[in-house]
């Protein structure tokens, strides 16, 4: 092991994990969708069963 390298084995300044923001990216796009979606789907649900 040379002196560019952690404990670990890996270079310093290299991430992990070279997807980790498009995995940020699409849960934080998921949890949108979520957020926004679920008054939208209750909201149609909720006029099938009770009709104004």
């Amino acid at each position: 092991m040379n002196n560019n390298e952690n404990k670990m084995g890996n270079d310093y300044g290299i991430p992990r994990d070279i997807y980790a923001h498009a995995k940020y990216l699409g849960v934080l796009l998921v949890d949108i969708l979520i957020v926004l979606g679920t008054p939208l789907v209750t909201f149609v649900i909720g006029t099938n069963i009770f009709p104004p």
